[in-house]
């Protein structure tokens, strides 16, 4: 078949991971790929030789001319499948493909949103013919739009790569933080952004602090507010045993060198770093947001607290800490 994603994003996120992955999975499947991009930083993560690059500018919501381009690229190579995932495409690009015979608009939707605006309503229900999700609450947040149609969403979990077998960088990871041997190391991983609440992660770790000597933080990250957390970071009471590193190209040797994964999310689809964090065996300590009820059991195979709750983060984190035995067995 003949594919195009497009992704006008600037910055390297869960969406965009998912994006270059799906597309770089179906082209070394025989189809023909092509990925619709404006930012630099996503076209260099398309290492997939087999998926060609195509630019569109998508400068704002009302960007006709992108809206053409894309009409003109379709048309001209036969396109049978529009992947957009962003809002400013579900329009523009859902558009376009409507009005091309032989073409089906697939959306890809991964986070527990409610379709606020006009533009987007219009876009889901009458655009697309088909939406991806990553969660069941994906499905009952659209289900809040009158007139989508949910028979439409199509439920497909994020897939993530197992690490290789073998911890060739913990000691390396955990001595750039200061974690040393008998010290617990918690890592959070994320887009720094008001979504992310690291915020939350901060305040749960300095009731942690207060439990217990050893626990060590790291949040692994980059993005707009990083300054901003950095600041809040420094100011903190246990300010000596918080790491803040920046955008990490490859989360697996920090997810190598932790003991316990946080996720402090006030919304999420399918968190990719959850995922990630039980990939490679670590217990995950979640708050109670879309996605996660989809994935871990409570107590079986990860903790789960209600959104919000850092004492109770900080108190289940204390229990695994003294718990080895329990420890692991979630992390199995």
């Amino acid at each position: 078949m003949k594919i195009l994603f497009i992704n006008s994003a600037k910055e390297w996120g869960g969406n965009e991971k998912w994006c270059v992955a799906a597309a770089s999975g179906l082209a070394a499947r025989g189809h023909d790929v092509w990925f619709g991009i404006r930012s630099k930083k996503i076209s260099d993560r398309i290492l997939s030789e087999k998926v060609k690059k195509v630019k569109f500018p998508f400068v704002n919501n009302a960007d006709i001319l992108s809206a053409i381009g894309v009409w003109l690229f379709c048309r001209k190579c036969g396109i049978e499948i529009l992947v957009p995932s962003k809002q400013r495409e579900y329009f523009l690009a859902g558009a376009a493909g409507k009005m091309l015979v032989g073409t089906k608009v697939v959306f890809r939707f991964g986070i527990d949103r409610p379709l606020h605006t006009a533009r987007n309503r219009v876009s889901f229900c009458w655009f697309a013919d088909a939406v991806l999700v990553n969660s069941r609450a994906v499905i009952h947040a659209l289900a809040q739009t009158r007139r989508f149609d949910t028979d439409k969403c199509r439920l497909m979990y994020n897939g993530v790569a197992l690490p290789a077998p073998g911890s060739p960088a913990r000691q390396e990871y955990r001595a750039v933080c200061g974690a040393g041997n008998d010290d617990i190391l918690i890592v959070c991983i994320g887009r720094i952004s008001r979504q992310k609440r690291f915020d939350l992660a901060l305040h749960a770790f300095s009731l942690l602090a207060e439990k217990t000597d050893a626990a060590r933080l790291a949040i692994i990250g980059g993005g707009d507010e990083l300054n901003s957390l950095q600041a809040l970071a420094q100011n903190h009471q246990h300010a000596s045993r918080i790491s803040i590193t920046g955008f990490v190209e490859n989360v697996s040797f920090w997810l190598q060198a932790s003991d316990i994964f946080w996720l402090t999310s006030e919304s999420e689809g399918m968190a990719n770093a959850m995922l990630e964090a039980m990939a490679h065996a670590k217990p995950v300590v979640a708050f109670d947001i879309a996605g996660v009820s989809d994935i871990i059991v409570n107590d079986e195979n990860g903790v789960v607290v209600p959104f919000g709750d850092c004492e109770a983060i900080a108190q289940k984190s204390v229990e695994l800490m003294q718990d080895s035995s329990r420890c692991t067995g979630l992390a199995r």
